[in-house]
Formats: structure tokens, C-alpha cells, sequence
């Protein structure tokens, strides 16, 4: 059963009309339009869709960046770092988690005290839920939802805060996307968005002349692809980056065709290998990938009547900003 703290904050994407709890899930009091409520996630556009290989990438790697399953706190501090939020200003609000994926985010502001909509277009919904009922969270503090950023099923203006982490330059038009999550918030609320930074340094990363080729690719075509990358490359990246220090890790940038992952002194050989072939497979297959600068994130979120907008002191770029 859906909660009255969600229901007040969804819509119809369709109309805008308020949603009611239904026999097959919910039903639109203003267009009539039933939406499925099915294993714990309502669902507003269909499986199949462009962001298919990322439902592929977080089903198979289901808890690999999860904090709970390791012990690196890897996705904590990208989000402290990333949001410059913490406990205090995430508690009792009720926020959205834009592109949630397999939910490591999620799982972070639940446990800061945060009422989440964890919402993303791929079946990696299905990895969401799971993970966040077996983190023992229920559905007092979180609902998965299935939906586009061009179709909301959340109200304007009805949002404390909105975070979408990694997500916008792999959508089709990432300032829509931007302008869509932003509406969400009520003045007074803030956002959070981390993405791919356009500037000369992307082109010294191999994703992008990979690209060329790859995002034409199937997703088996590029996970085969992603495998054979990561065995041929991934020892010799090891040895780069864990024992010739600088040198090292910019050589395995520039000249490596992988995303080469060690995020803790204490991370060993194979969790460092599955960490570098998730983010090979994801720098290689999805089919949008539109760095955004920071002179036109800023200028968007200016223009959907936001203040105070700060960049954070993170790789890639990260910014958060409060809505007038």
C-alpha cells in the first residue's frame, strides 16, 4: 500500500490530477488513467526504453557500490561531498533521488532521515527495491517509482529537496531534465546535481573516442566489449596506480582503455577489477553521454529561479543551489 506522505506529493503525469490508491495500484481522480503498483514500485512508462543498459548494469551489480556490502563509504562521501548536505538538513524531508539506479544514494538519505521517491526510467527499479527493503527500510520512508524526467509524476513545488547525482548527461536533453527536477522544489528547497564536466579534459578520456562506435552498440555487444577491456588492461592499470603513484594513475588515464576504480587504500585486487569493469560498461554503453559546463548548469538553474548556487569541491562537477 502506497502512503498518504507519497500520495501527497504525486501526480498524474499525464494531467497533473491527484492520484488515489486503486485495486491495480493507483488511479487518476482527474483523467482516469490507472498506473500499476506491482512488487513494491509504481510504474508510469514501460520496461523497454533508452536507458535500458543501465537497468542491465545496476541488476547485475546489484549491491557492488553499495556502502552497506563493503566497507570503503565510498557512495557516502561522494554524497556529502557531492550534495553538501548531511544529516541535519536531510532530515524529515521528503526528497527525490533523480536517476536512483540501483539505489546507493537512496539508501543514504534514508538513513539521514529523509522520506524518499527513489525514481529512475530503467528496470534497475526492480535492484532499488530490493536493496532498500533489505536495508530494512519500508514503505513509511521510501517509494520506488518507474517514470521519465519528461513525464513527472510529482507535483510542482511539492519537494524539500531534490538530488540527481551522475544522471543528466545521459538523458536526451539534460537542461529539460534539469528544469523538470527543478520544478519539484518548493522555495525555499534546495538541489544537487553532480555531472560530467564539459571542458578540455574530457578529451583525454578514452570513453569518448570509444563512443564513437560503442553508443550504436548493444548492451551484450558493449558488456562483452567491457569484459575483454577490463581482463586485458586491468593488471597492468594495478600496477600503475598502486605503485608508481601520480605518474602512474595519469598514464592509466590517458593511455588505459578503462575507468580504472580504487576508492580506498584498503581495496583489494578483485573488488578494484568488478569496480573498474562497472564503470567501464557504464562509460561505454549508454546512448546519451552530453557533458554540461559549468557556466550553462549555472545559467539554468539561474533561469528556474534559483539562488545561491555553489560548486563543490569535488572531482566532475557538482553544484547545489536553493530555490527562491
Amino acid at each position: 500500500m502506497i502512503k498518504q506522505w507519497a500520495l501527497d506529493v504525486l501526480c498524474c503525469p499525464k494531467c497533473a490530477g491527484a492520484l488515489a490508491t486503486a485495486e491495480e495500484g493507483v488511479r487518476c481522480e482527474k483523467c482516469g488513467k490507472t498506473y500499476p503498483y506491482e512488487n513494491g514500485i509504481l510504474r508510469f512508462v514501460e520496461m523497454d526504453n533508452y536507458a535500458e543498459s543501465f537497468g542491465f548494469q545496476w541488476n547485475h551489480f546489484k549491491k557492488t557500490q553499495h556502502d552497506s556490502a563493503n566497507e570503503y563509504a565510498h557512495s557516502t562521501r561522494r554524497f556529502l561531498a557531492e550534495t553538501g548536505w548531511n544529516e541535519q538538513d536531510l532530515a524529515g524531508n521528503t526528497v527525490l533521488d533523480g536517476g536512483c539506479g540501483n539505489g546507493r544514494f537512496t539508501e543514504i538519505a534514508l538513513r539521514m532521515g529523509a522520506k524518499v521517491i527513489a525514481l529512475d526510467l530503467s528496470n534497475a527499479v526492480e535492484t532499488c527495491y530490493s536493496n532498500m527493503t533489505e536495508a530494512g527500510f519500508t514503505n513509511e520512508n521510501f517509494l520506488v517509482v518507474q517514470a521519465s524526467f519528461y513525464e513527472m509524476p510529482v507535483r510542482e513545488k511539492s519537494l524539500d529537496k531534490a538530488f540527481s547525482l551522475g544522471v543528466l548527461q545521459h538523458t536526451p536533453n539534460p537542461r529539460l531534465s534539469l528544469e523538470k527536477i527543478a520544478s519539484l522544489v518548493k522555495p525555499g528547497g534546495a538541489i544537487a546535481f553532480w555531472v560530467y564536466e564539459k571542458n578540455w579534459k574530457m578529451w583525454m578520456d578514452y570513453r569518448y573516442y570509444f563512443r564513437t562506435v560503442t553508443k550504436y552498440l548493444s548492451k551484450n555487444a558493449n558488456w562483452k566489449l567491457s569484459l575483454f577491456l577490463t581482463h586485458t588492461f586491468f593488471p597492468l592499470a594495478w600496477v600503475l596506480n598502486k605503485y608508481l603513484g601520480l605518474p602512474g594513475k595519469v598514464i592509466s588515464r590517458v593511455f588505459l582503455p578503462i575507468a580504472f576504480r580504487r576508492v580506498h587504500s584498503s581495496m583489494g585486487y578483485a573488488d578494484s577489477k568488478t569496480w573498474t569493469l562497472l564503470d567501464t560498461f557504464d562509460n561505454l554503453s549508454p546512448r546519451y553521454d552530453l557533458p554540461i559546463s559549468e557556466k550553462e548548469i549555472f545559467q539554468w538553474l539561474e533561469a528556474c529561479g534559483f539562488g545561491g548556487i555553489v560548486r563543490q569541491s569535488t572531482p566532475g562537477l557538482a553544484v547545489k543551489a536553493t530555490k527562491k
